[in-house]
């Protein structure tokens, strides 16, 4: 009887995944220009053309804090990939306050002060990663504190994507 009810539930669930389409999160909105923390624009078109990674954050929030150091490492080591660290709504000064105290890297931050990336992705929770292939798409957004292994999986998943 328990073999009956796990064989039920089982073909439940892949009946179910075949049936629920993937999720799509749509085209990176190219249009909006972000901020170098010495003020300068930062069109994001540059990216265009390329797979890339795009980090949500802000200084007050711990998971960020966390995972920014890895995430800084692994853009300077990553150069194929771009990794740009997107703070979301904060005033410069408290960003280059905070890269400079924690060692991060000022060319792979940007700023959105009105937290475009923010809205166009419709999320509210911080950090949140998006995952872009070289045609725009993006593959995924990963919610929370990423670990090594979720991060080389996104890069691996928008570079081989056609």
């Amino acid at each position: 009887m328990g073999w009956g009810a796990l064989a039920i539930a089982g073909g439940l669930w892949f009946t179910l995944q075949a049936l629920i389409p993937p999720v799509i999160y749509g085209p990176f909105p190219y249009h909006l220009t972000l901020r170098t923390p010495s003020g300068a624009p930062l069109p994001l078109a540059r990216l265009r053309g390329r797979p890339f990674v795009v980090n949500l954050w802000a200084t007050w929030c711990g998971p960020c804090r966390r995972e920014l150091p890895m995430l800084d490492a692994a853009a300077t080591r990553n150069r194929d990939v771009p990794m740009l660290l997107a703070d979301q709504g904060e005033a410069p000064a408290i960003v280059t306050g905070f890269i400079t105290r924690e060692g991060i890297g000022v060319n792979n931050v940007a700023l959105d002060p009105s937290r475009g990336l923010s809205q166009a992705f419709e999320v509210a929770g911080y950090p949140t990663t998006a995952f872009v292939a070289a045609d725009g798409t993006i593959m995924q957004l990963q919610f929370g504190e990423l670990s090594r292994a979720a991060l080389a999986d996104g890069i691996d998943m928008a570079r081989k994507h056609r």
